[in-house]
């Protein structure tokens, strides 16, 4: 399982790329991964906290650590760290997320042109 570890809300915090982590993002943004992807790109300032607070709780979970924390602190979390949602660590926790939930979604087969006759 990968993670990350980024210096947010005054100390270091790990954040987990695990199946559960993924389904519980999924889950606060109804279970549709098309969806959520166009959410983020459209609103990352709306799709960001609840995702960082799943992806960190999964982790602190994962190693049987109490959740001590909300949604509302991820977001003074994010408030207090210069850039917001663009610092490079965020962004960088945010991309890793986003390469292992695409990993997930069925890759469509391309149709070869039929010959006109």
């Amino acid at each position: 399982m990968r993670s990350i570890s980024i210096e947010i809300g005054g100390k270091q915090r790990e954040f987990s790329f695990g199946i559960r982590a993924l389904g519980n993002v999924l889950q606060e943004f109804d279970n549709d991964i098309i969806k959520y992807l166009e959410l983020l790109e459209n609103n990352g300032f709306l799709a960001a906290p609840p995702t960082l607070y799943h992806l960190h709780a999964h982790a602190l979970n994962r190693s049987g650590k109490e959740v001590d924390f909300t949604v509302n602190d991820v977001e003074d979390w994010l408030e207090e760290k210069e850039g917001m949602f663009h610092n490079k660590d965020v962004q960088r926790v945010m991309s890793e997320f986003i390469k292992t939930l695409t990993g997930y979604v069925p890759k469509q087969e391309q149709q070869k042109p039929s010959k006109k006759k």
